[in-house]
């Protein structure tokens, strides 16, 4: 942005202003159109399931009336109180009676007239005697097997109590060959004149096509349609579990009636919502994006205009030196706020000595402050010299813990005040690292514990200096947090193929999948850095810091042979895994 002239930056912001503005009245305008879109169609659907479920409804009630007229014949009755009397071994009663079976067969067909109503009414008993009349007959064979093979047909003789309406399904009374698919309503003949005793029961089928007819009309290549009966079985489509998608997202509709219990489910592509939508979106973007063009003519005009005394006063400035500073500038402008500011670069050159003579004095005061926080500094003997004190009063009160903790405390301050090395042999590093964790241990005693299991043949390596301290201490100030003791830490390294390995494991919370996302990111940002000879991207999150730092002391040492990787365990913890190419202290040019 500095590279941009005054003028070019007006330009850039009144036209972002203009583009906010316009995309926010867009977007309210399309989620209108989309919201009415969206109602209209829905109300059309809407309609659709409610001439589905009412055409539904007068088949159920016309098939219920059938069954009704047939179920209540009193003449009916009497042929089949003498067909449940009928031996079952001799057959079916009404293949042996014949006349009789003239008769029941003329009081369906007066029931299902003056047009065949129905496919076929089924009447049957028990004791495997039935008779049917329609446009289609039943097959001896295909009967006897629905009676051993049809649970239903046992439901409604042991339920004479109740009615059914049946899914769809083949007629179970015509072999394979001859079967189609049927929906059927079945109630119980009771002898309401005499006994109230059971004699058997009606089946009012009618054909699948029927449904498709009802449904068809309303169903077509952008809109699926299913039915359910009231105990959630499919009844359309046939032959299907559920209800079949193509994987898009869809807006569904269902309707339940509440006199048959059956429920229309009507589904359709979101996609196909979308489609009017986008033709009215392409035509308001066309619309916008002329209005956005003139905008910017005209905005790129009024900016070019209102910048001109500006651009005078910097051609002005250019001419000002230090060894004229008092030139005087033409203020004939009719724009205020370029006289105020004439007036103040007025103010400023007459300010310009007084500022200079006052970084002078800051210059001079910085210096003094340096020279004062170098002589704050402590003289890390002083700070050697006092805890060979502690340690030694620690012997008089007979305390090895005191004796132990300043030995290894000072320890540690030698290692890390020695500037001099930057690499070191991997069997220093360990030391430093064994004496962080003995600190530790002292302050958590059982709580903590911790294991260094490393093999002998890679303490030789040379290793970048503090790259194992900070990691066990990410353990403490991050993967212990939240986690409640005992604690557990195990260091563990081996060497193989001229390369070492050095993991850190902790029973602590583990690394977020965010986290882990972030150092991802990082590495492959600090690769990118490394190969450009660019800066290095600020670290960011847990530990962040601490890796990054480690991350490019590894591979500023071992090129593309260092590596970094921090993951979760298997179970709860972290392990964090560091290693490089076994370098000795003559191949990687000593250790200072």
């Amino acid at each position: 942005m500095r590279n941009i002239s005054f003028h070019h930056r007006t330009f850039l912001r009144y036209a972002f202003l203009i583009f906010i503005l316009l995309a926010v009245i867009v977007t309210i305008f399309i989620a209108y159109i989309r919201s009415l879109l969206l109602e209209r169609a829905e109300e059309g659907v809407v309609q659709s399931l409610h001439n589905v479920s009412s055409q539904l409804d007068a088949m159920i009630r016309e098939m219920n009336i059938l069954s009704s007229q047939v179920a209540t014949s009193r003449e009916l009755h009497q042929y089949l109180t003498n067909a449940v009397q009928f031996d079952p071994g001799r057959g079916n009663y009404f293949d042996e009676y014949k006349e009789e079976a003239d008769y029941v067969r003329k009081i369906l067909l007066a029931a299902n007239t003056p047009k065949l109503l129905a496919r076929r009414i089924m009447v049957f008993t028990a004791n495997q005697s039935y008779i049917s009349s329609g446009y289609v007959g039943e097959e001896a064979r295909a009967v006897k097997a629905a009676y051993a093979e049809q649970p239903w047909i046992g439901d409604v003789l042991q339920l004479p109590s109740r009615n059914f309406m049946l899914p769809t399904r083949l007629d179970p009374w015509l072999s394979d060959e001859a079967t189609v698919p049927v929906v059927s309503f079945v109630r119980p003949i009771l002898a309401t004149y005499t006994s109230n005793e059971l004699l058997g029961a009606v089946e009012v089928q009618q054909p699948y096509s029927m449904l498709e007819t009802i449904v068809q009309p309303v169903a077509d290549a952008r809109i699926s349609a299913s039915i359910y009966d009231a105990d959630g079985n499919l009844v359309y489509p046939y032959g299907e579990q559920k209800h079949s998608t193509t994987g898009e997202k869809e807006v569904v509709f269902s309707l339940r009636s509440d006199f048959s219990g059956w429920t229309v489910v009507l589904a359709q592509p979101a996609a196909q919502y979308k489609s009017l939508l986008h033709e009215i979106q392409r035509f308001i973007y066309a619309a916008v994006l002329f209005f956005f063009a003139v905008s910017l003519a005209a905005i790129y005009g009024l900016s070019y205009n209102l910048n001109a005394p500006i651009r005078n006063l910097r051609s002005y400035i250019k001419r000002i030196s230090i060894d004229n500073l008092s030139l005087q500038l033409n203020t004939k402008s009719n724009n205020d706020e370029i006289v105020l500011l004439h007036e103040a670069f007025g103010q400023m050159l007459d300010r310009l000595d007084q500022s200079i003579n006052e970084a002078m004095l800051a210059k001079n005061s910085e210096m003094q402050a340096n020279v004062m926080a170098l002589q704050a500094q402590m003289n890390p003997h002083f700070l050697y010299n006092t805890l060979m004190a502690i340690s030694a009063a620690g012997q008089e009160l007979n305390s090895s813990k005191i004796v132990s903790m300043c030995s290894e405390l000072s320890a540690m301050l030698r290692y890390a005040a020695n500037y001099q090395n930057t690499n070191v042999r991997l069997k220093e590093e360990l030391a430093f690292a064994e004496n962080y964790l003995k600190l530790v241990k002292w302050r958590y005693e059982e709580r903590f514990t911790y294991e260094i299991s490393i093999d002998p043949d890679m303490r030789e390596a040379l290793v970048p200096k503090l790259i194992l301290q900070p990691l066990l201490e990410n353990c403490f100030a991050h993967g212990f947090r939240s986690v409640r003791p005992p604690w557990c830490i195990r260091l563990t390294g081996v060497q193989k193929d001229q390369r070492w390995e050095i993991k850190i494991r902790d029973n602590g919370m583990g690394f977020s999948e965010e986290a882990i996302g972030k150092l991802e990111r990082m590495s492959e940002q600090l690769e990118v850095s490394l190969k450009s000879g660019g800066p290095y991207p600020l670290p960011q999150g847990i530990g962040a810091l601490s890796l990054h730092n480690i991350w490019i002391r590894l591979k500023l040492l071992y090129g593309e042979e260092g590596f970094l990787r921090a993951e979760n365990t298997s179970k709860d913890g972290t392990v964090v895994t560091i290693g490089g190419k076994s370098v000795s202290s003559e191949e990687g040019g000593g250790t200072a």
